[in-house]
């Protein structure tokens, strides 16, 4: 799995979380509400509603944005040159040398 499509599992995880929690609350709203008149119950459910809701879109956004801006920095990416890449191999009176220079 590439970078691009982590961040797309991320994301999708994430909506789906805030989704069902939005869910869950409203449900809870339903059974303890009438028109605007709720119970204790209901009122928690109503707030932590809105609250996830809120949440869940701005996490949404950054999801987003992160994803975008991924994608771009993926195709924009210069091309790279392979790199030089020089075996060594010396010998002399006190020894001998094998290596490999390079950049990488």
């Amino acid at each position: 799995m590439n970078r691009t499509e982590k961040s797309a599992e991320i994301l999708r995880t994430g909506w789906d979380k805030g989704i069902s929690i939005v869910v869950s609350a409203k449900s809870t709203v339903s059974a303890n509400c009438v028109d605007l008149d709720c119970n204790h119950d209901g009122k928690l459910a109503a707030d932590r509603g809105k609250t996830m809701a809120l949440v869940s879109t701005i996490g949404f956004g950054v999801g987003l944005a992160g994803l975008v801006t991924g994608t771009v920095l993926l195709l924009t990416v210069p091309a790279r040159k392979p790199a030089a890449r020089v075996g060594l191999l010396a010998a002399g009176e006190n020894g001998a040398l094998f290596g490999v220079r390079g950049v990488w």
